[in-house]
């Protein structure tokens, strides 16, 4: 038996997906052109990029949007309608009614929580008050004495450290 193989035009072809080597081409251009066409890919600009993943990101954003709102309207419905309205409408699965108080006190108490814990984590990070590392320590860069006269109108000195001894007699000393 001899298979037979054609090439379907593309007006006869079923709807669907097309197949590979075939490329709709504006009247008037040549199978030259498609050959050109369909061999190297749409050249963007970095505009046009720019632009279709700002697109992404704000189809993604409004589908996020649109799907917390259903969700909080369907939560606050659960919550708020009697059980005896839910049943009437045919909803008669669903969680009890404590745990409408119970998971947003948990969400509160978890924030509240974490805001503790992160400054007492970084309390706890910090060297305390006696010690000799919070006037200076490895990283600490300082200004040279040329850059620590207040009286003196030069550029702005660059950025670093002054020892406090200096800081005290600049600010207590000077007449």
């Amino acid at each position: 038996m001899q298979a037979h193989s054609f090439q379907m035009s593309p007006e006869t072809r079923p709807l669907g997906r097309r197949p590979s080597g075939l490329t709709l081409l504006p009247r008037g251009r040549s199978s030259s052109a498609a050959s050109a066409i369909s061999s190297s890919p749409p050249v963007l600009s970095f505009k046009e990029l720019q632009r279709l993943s700002a697109m992404k990101t704000e189809l993604f954003g409004f589908g996020g949007w649109l799907a917390s709102t259903l969700l909080y309207v369907l939560f606050l419905v659960w919550a708020y309608v009697p059980d005896s309205t839910l049943q009437a409408y045919g909803m008669t699965y669903f969680p009890s009614k404590h745990w409408a108080l119970a998971i947003p006190s948990m969400i509160v108490i978890s924030y509240i929580f974490s805001i503790v814990t992160y400054f007492a984590m970084n309390l706890l990070s910090t060297p305390p008050l006696e010690s000799y590392a919070t006037m200076f320590d490895v990283h600490s860069v300082f200004l040279t004495d040329d850059h620590v006269d207040a009286h003196v109108e030069a550029a702005t000195p660059p950025i670093s450290d002054i020892p406090i001894m200096q800081v005290n007699q600049l600010q207590l000393l000077d007449d």
